[in-house]
This record gives structure tokens, sequence and C-alpha cells, in this order.
């Protein structure tokens, strides 16, 4: 009884991420693949590969698109994407929190649009760092939407360490109940993200690993990543972090035509030490 209780209530919590939500088309050969994050304040930048397959689309192989192009919600035409490499590219325009965007091209003489919208700005803050007596170390902070009415976005958090200029993203235990990593028992601990609706209460607690500070000197940083994302954005990255617990899922899209997800993205920044 318990098991089905749970299966229901991940299906209520997928189906009510977004209301035009749709199953991409069945499996063909060549289908493009769009991946991409569009965060406040930096260039859009997107990746165009062939797609593997429905579960697992990510693919290195080389699409041939000619042109992509980015318009606003209005359809005005903004700019071109540029090549950056093989199946990179970069916009010389960059997003602003609270607006939508389109991104347009042609592949075998149909044109394929995604749109995807900036979340509003939140606020986030470090209220207390406890080191524990086996040197782990608990972090307390807090999230405050800055929206005058809460939008359907969700929270998005990693955690980063930067030691000898390297970038490694690091495991972290949180026991909320509200965390969908605990609420849905899909993801197990350590995690390496978590997840939770803007409807939830805006205080948690990020507890690292014991010895922590034996891997760190100075001139080395620990961050904490938040992210605002939309619905579709946050579905992919949820299911991606079980594909990466060894388990098949399948993987949402978010446009016509093509699999993959271009998403949107309010990102802040605490620095921990």
């Amino acid at each position: 009884m318990k098991t089905i209780y749970l299966l229901c209530s991940i299906i209520l919590f997928f189906s009510s991420c977004s209301n035009e939500y749709t199953p991409p088309p069945q499996q063909k050969e060549n289908v493009p693949v769009v991946l991409g994050e569009a965060v406040q304040n930096e260039y859009f930048k997107i990746t165009l590969t062939n797609a593997r397959n429905r579960t697992y689309p990510e693919n290195k192989s080389v699409v041939s698109i000619k042109e992509v192009s980015l318009w606003d919600s209005s359809n005005n035409f903004l700019d071109k994407l540029a090549a950056q490499g093989n199946n990179k590219r970069k916009s010389n325009q960059k997003a602003e929190a609270g607006k939508s965007y389109i991104l347009k091209f042609k592949y075998d003489n149909e044109e394929i649009t995604a749109k995807t919208t900036i979340p509003s700005s939140f606020t986030a803050n470090i209220h207390r760092k406890t080191q524990l007596s086996n040197d782990s170390l608990l972090v307390e902070l807090s999230i405050k939407n800055n929206a005058s009415s809460t939008d359907d976005s969700f929270y998005v958090i990693e955690c980063w360490a930067s030691i000898n200029k390297k970038q490694t993203k690091l495991p972290f235990a949180n026991n909320d109940s509200f965390i969908h990593n605990n609420k849905y028992g899909m993801l197990s601990s350590p995690f390496k993200r978590l997840f939770f609706s803007s409807t939830s209460p805006q205080q948690l607690s990020i507890k690292f690993l014991s010895n922590i500070y034996l891997y760190f000197k100075d001139g080395d940083s620990l961050i904490i990543k938040i992210k605002s994302v939309n619905p579709d954005y946050y579905k992919y990255l949820y299911n991606t972090e079980i594909q990466l617990q060894n388990e098949e899922f399948y993987l949402p899209n978010n446009a016509n035509g093509y699999l993959g997800v271009w998403g949107g993205a309010y990102e802040e920044t605490l620095t921990i030490f």
C-alpha cells in the first residue's frame, strides 16, 4: 500500500510541474537534441547533437543545422546564435530575469521552436555555519522569492569546491521533509543536487561529509549554487539525477520535433569559505 501511495505521489508531482507538457515523438534516427541553460545576465548558449535514444538523448555526434535564431516573447528577432565548434552555438544577447525567449531553427525543412522563461529573482542567505564533532560542516540557509506573487518555479541546489583551481561538485546530506529528494524517495543520500518547490518552506540545512576541512588549503573555496528554474527544466534535471543512480528514467523535452530541454534559470551563489 505504501508503494502504491509513493508512486501516485510521484506521478502527481511530475504532472503538476507543467500543464503544457507533452511526451516527445517516437524515436526516429537523427532526431536533433537541443540542450541549454539560459541564465540571467549570461549569454545564451546551446548544444546541438543527434539523438541516441529517448531515455539517454545526449550524444556528441554533430547535427547539421545552418542557422539558429533567438526571438523575444512577442516574436521579435533578437540575434543569431553563432557556431562555437562543431555542436555549440552562442548568442551575443544576454538573458534577463522575468523575460521569455523563443529559440528557432530548421531541420529537414521543418521549423522547430522552443520557449523558455527566466524566473524572477530571489534572495539567498547563510544564517549559520557549524563545525560538528567529526569535522563535518552544517550550513543553514534561507531563500526568499522577490516576486510579488509566487510563480511556478522550482529550486535546485548544488555544492561546488574549488581545489587547486579545479571545480568539483561535492556530495552532501539533507533531512528536510519538504525536499523532493526525501519526499518522493527517488534519490539516495548523499546528494549532488537538492530539488524543491518555490512554495515549500524556504529554510533548509546542508551537511557536508566528515573531515571536509582536510581537503581545503589556502586559496580554495566552497560554494553553494542555488537555481530557480522553470518546470520543464526542473523535470529534466530531476530525471537526469535519477539516471545517474543507474535507473533508466524517461527524460522530458519542452518543444516540438526534437529531444532535450532548453531551460531557464535564475542563479545565486553563496560562498561558505
